[in-house]
């Protein structure tokens, strides 16, 4: 249910910007620059929207089979923000965790658009 309220809002908050730059669009006469910027500064609006939402989701939201559940939540990983800032290899590592959950988190992880980040909050590589 709130995964549900998630992308819920997400669509409403993005159709309200893309609604007030088409409005932007329609009144001004924009040429081929001014429209990729506005697109630029669209996508940039809604990566940041999707960032800021995900980071403090809890894990349960993120559909996860109950082993893999139970184990992040059994080694202290609350929220997505705990999981970003760990490595593959980190979260292998955890106790009763095998590659089949760590297939589970990844896929889910993927589905929700979320990587994993660095110290300084940068997209990690996997």
């Amino acid at each position: 249910m709130l995964q549900q309220d998630y992308w819920r809002n997400m669509r409403s908050n993005a159709y309200n910007e893309l609604f007030d730059m088409i409005e932007r669009l329609r009144t001004d006469k924009l040429n081929e620059d001014e429209v990729a910027a506005l697109q630029k500064e669209f996508d940039e609006a809604i990566l940041k929207r999707h960032c800021l939402n995900t980071y403090n989701m809890e894990i349960e939201e993120l559909g996860l089979n109950m082993r893999s559940l139970n184990c992040l939540k059994n080694s202290g990983i609350q929220t997505v923000a705990d999981l970003q800032k760990m490595t593959p290899d980190n979260i292998l590592r955890i106790r009763n965790l095998g590659r089949k959950s760590m297939d589970d988190i990844l896929n889910a992880m993927d589905k929700m658009g979320i990587r994993f980040v660095d110290k300084n909050g940068n997209p990690k590589m996997v």
